[in-house]
This record gives C-alpha cells, structure tokens and sequence, in this order.
C-alpha cells in the first residue's frame, strides 16, 4: 500500500507541477502583451519612424475586426464558465444543508456527525486551490459512508438522503469538468499575437497629434486591460470573493459553524474577513497540497461602539 500511495503522491504533484508551469507561460504571455504596449507608447511619444502606408491601414482594421471577434467569443465564454461553476456550486452547497438538516430524522449522533463530515468537507474546499478540486474527493467519501452506515427504519429519509448524496456527486463531476475547461496554449498564442498586431498596426494613424496620441494610448490601454480580463476570467480568480469565498462563509454561518479562512487567502488579500464577527483562521504546517495538520485560530474582533 506505501507504494501506491507514493505513486499517487508523485501525480499530485507533477499535476500540480504542470497547471503551474502552464499558469506560467500564459502569464508571461500577458507581460509580453504589456510590454508591447510600453513599446507602443515610446515609439508614440519619441516619434520613432515608421513607414505608414494604405497597407498598414487597412491591416489595422482588418485585425481590429478579427480581434474584436475572438475578444467577444472568449469573453463570452469564460464568463458562460464561471457563471456555470457558481450555480453548481450552488446547488452542491445546498444539498449539503439539506441533507444536514434531513439527518435530523436520523437520531442526534447521527446527525452531529453528518454535520461534522460536511463541515470538514466544506473546509477542504477551500484549503485546497480550485485546481485541486479533485482532491476533496476524499472528504465527500466519508460523508457518503456515514449516511451508508445509518441502520433507521425510516427508508422514505434515508432514500432521499442518497438522492441528495447522488445530486452532489453530479454537481461535483460538473464543477470538475468546468475546472478543467481552460484557455489552451495556442488559444493564447492566438491572443498573443492579435494583440501584437493590433498595438503595433495602431502606429499608422499616429500623426503627431495630441489627439492621435491620446487615442493610440487608450485603445492600447483598452486592448491590454481586455487582455488581463481574460486571463483572471480563465484562472477563475475574477470576483472570486464573492463568487466563491462568500458563499462558503455563509453556508458555515447557515449550519451553525464559525467562518473558516485559510491564512494565505487574508495575507494575500484575495478574501474580506468580517469586521464584527468571530471567525476561524487555519495555518498550514505542512507544505502543499498535505493538509492532515492544521492549526486553527479563533479571532474574535472588538464590536466597535
């Protein structure tokens, strides 16, 4: 058994390995973008010479329309991604109320200990990144096996507590496949270089004049900040507070639990702590992706008068 733990160690982490490698290359492609785009302003401004013609200019509307359309189909799609990723998320966190609340007809030992499968799995939601989503896949287990394990002559609840188990596992394979519906390389690189052409063929309207200036500066602005968009759209951290941290917080506070944050999330400033409420802070001791020691810290904030 050591050794087959160890090989799935070793995937982890080379899957790990390789979704950063790849976040990698397609940040610097975003980089290179901006660097184009301070590229773009020097030569503007410092009047480097650039042989203008009716060529040029009707490149520049030609990759403009491209571009437009790419633009539009990935936005549209990335956004589609995340809104679907959400309302799966959703329907899984409500079902794992319901079947909380259901396991009441359960008997109260087993009802406390749902409740507590389902709040440590809620917990490894978020101690793990949303690329790992997979790995929860454990936490889910044991809440299935407990609800298996309940001898009740009650067959109606616990019929409807298996299709609860059942919706959520379609919720998770979903927000799985989501997951894993990224941007490729190429798709990038198509990104890359209509960017490129456009920054570069916005050149041939420049006539020295603070007007074409100040144009030529915007719409390069405008088409790297599209550029940044698409890239936290496919790494899915547009809004992800209240897309994702948020909704977890409330569903800790909906079952009874205190509001659990793991520190890297405040110190990077990607969550917003409450102000006027308790809350749990986990601390990892061990490197990532091991999560089996955790320290927890309950803050408790002075209520302002």
């Amino acid at each position: 058994m050591p050794g087959k733990n160890m090989v799935k160690q070793q995937k982890v982490f080379l899957s790990i390995l390789e979704r950063r490698i790849l976040r990698g290359l397609k940040l610097w492609m975003v980089i290179l973008t901006l660097f184009t785009l301070l590229f773009l302003l020097v030569a503007v401004y410092f009047e480097i010479p650039i042989n203008k013609s009716e060529f040029l200019a009707n490149f520049l509307v030609i990759v403009t329309f491209i571009f437009g359309i790419f633009l539009g189909v990935f936005i549209t799609d990335r956004f589609k991604r995340i809104d679907d990723i959400r309302l799966n998320d959703s329907k899984e966190r409500a079902d794992l109320v319901n079947l909380a609340n259901l396991s009441l007809q359960f008997g109260k030992k087993n009802y406390n200990n749902i409740k507590k499968l389902i709040c440590k799995y809620l917990e490894s939601t978020l101690d793990y990144s949303i690329w790992d989503y997979s790995l929860t896949e454990k936490d889910f287990e044991n809440i299935k096996k407990s609800v298996e394990k309940i001898k009740t002559k009650k067959e109606e609840f616990q019929s409807l507590a298996f299709q609860l188990l059942n919706d959520i596992e379609n919720s998770r394979k979903q927000t799985l496949s989501l997951i894993n519906e990224r941007l490729t390389s190429f798709e990038w690189f198509i990104i890359f270089c209509l960017t490129i052409l456009i920054d570069l063929s916005l050149l041939a309207i420049n006539d020295k004049s603070a007007f074409s200036i100040f144009l030529i500066t915007a719409l390069s602005l405008v088409v790297s900040l599209l550029v940044l968009l698409i890239y936290h759209l496919d790494d899915l951290t547009w809004k992800e507070n209240e897309r994702i941290f948020e909704p977890y917080q409330q569903t800790f506070e909906e079952m009874g639990f205190l509001r659990y944050y793991p520190d890297g999330l405040i110190e990077l400033k990607r969550a917003k702590v409450p102000k006027n409420k308790p809350y749990r802070v986990v601390t990892y001791l061990d490197p990532y992706p091991d999560m089996k020691r955790k320290k927890i810290t309950i803050i408790r904030p002075l209520n302002k008068q």
